[in-house]
């Protein structure tokens, strides 16, 4: 009887750590879909950044929108960065996006300049890896040191900081990079296949930096009927 009961028990046991798997996969299931129909809902495409790029509006001044070269953003371009694994920290994307955008404008009272640089890429997966290889660089590196283009100059060394819990997750990173007393805050938000990046040091300061990103964003969301 004691046997019968031990396999039963066994029996019930695994039915439910079965059921439990197919109730799991079924909600894996429903979040790929559903994951994946945002994307493509996201996807932008070159013209619906041109269109952003010329007519969002950080508060009420326009800036200047323009191509930006694809291969500003090469290997031999981007600054060498050792070790080799923070790269991701110091180069706006380290794979070859399909097109890029750059604006260059003021924000903030008083007016502070502002730089945004946003790459397309063809697929909002190539997009959020990217950004993980920032996330995991900032788990990974605690000093960096970067030498320039056209790396005729000595090498700098920078102390990896300004980590955020909220980087963890979700679609946007920051992090700082410090060198005697210079700070420069980066601040990357991915929308669909887009990765929008700026950067700067005390010439601007980060909440200016970072509102007009998220206006590129807000934008590309009302051209797609959010």
């Amino acid at each position: 009887m004691r046997t019968r009961t031990g396999s039963l028990e066994r029996r019930l046991v695994l039915g439910a750590v079965v059921a439990g798997l197919l109730v799991h996969g079924l909600q894996l299931g429903a979040y790929a879909a559903v994951r994946a129909a945002v994307d493509r809902r996201e996807q932008v495409s070159e013209l619906r950044l041109d269109a952003a790029m010329e007519t969002f509006r950080p508060v009420d001044r326009s800036g200047l929108a323009q191509p930006a070269d694809v291969a500003t953003f090469a290997a031999d371009r981007n600054p060498r960065t050792e070790p080799t694994r923070c790269r991701a920290l110091t180069a706006l994307t380290t794979t070859a996006p399909l097109d890029g955008r750059s604006w260059t404008g003021v924000n903030g009272r008083p007016a502070q300049p502002v730089t945004l640089l946003t790459v397309r890429f063809a697929d909002a997966g190539a997009a959020r890896a990217e950004l993980d290889r920032k996330r995991w660089a900032l788990l990974r590196c605690t000093r960096v040191v970067v030498t320039f283009p056209p790396y005729d100059a000595p090498p700098t060394s920078y102390e990896v900081g300004g980590r955020r819990v909220s980087s963890a997750v979700g679609d946007t990173v920051r992090w700082s990079l410090v060198d005697d007393g210079r700070r420069f805050d980066f601040y990357v938000r991915r929308y669909g296949n887009t990765l929008s990046w700026t950067y700067a040091d005390d010439v601007s300061t980060p909440a200016v930096r970072e509102q007009v990103a998220d206006s590129l964003v807000d934008r590309l969301k009302d051209l797609a009927g959010r």
